[in-house]
């Protein structure tokens, strides 16, 4: 009975010592993988600040040249459609001389 007394008090022991280890082990991995997580998340906020911030700029520069070529392009005048008039009342003339033999 003394021998069993003696066997349980020295598994108590280990077991305490493995507790006294593990717990702040745990509670480490724990507290570092937060900050891990908050600097992840702080990464993908910039990120996609970056991103964002690209875009609208990418989208101003284009709107910005469009804008200058619509001034450049009023310059000259252009027509859009091309009127030509036939007379064809008259079924005697050539259009293409070179065809009459």
């Amino acid at each position: 009975m003394k021998d069993l007394k003696e066997v349980v008090e020295k598994v108590q022991q280990v077991d305490d010592g493995v507790n006294n280890l593990i717990i702040p082990l745990l509670k480490d991995t724990i507290a570092d993988s937060n900050r891990h997580n908050k600097r992840l998340f702080i990464l993908n906020i910039i990120l996609s600040i970056s991103i964002l911030a690209i875009a609208i700029f990418s989208q101003l520069l284009v709107a910005y040249q469009n804008t200058k070529y619509a001034e450049f392009l009023s310059q000259f005048e252009f027509e859009s459609e091309v009127y030509q008039d036939f007379d064809t009342s008259d079924s005697s003339q050539i259009i293409n001389p070179t065809l009459n033999n």
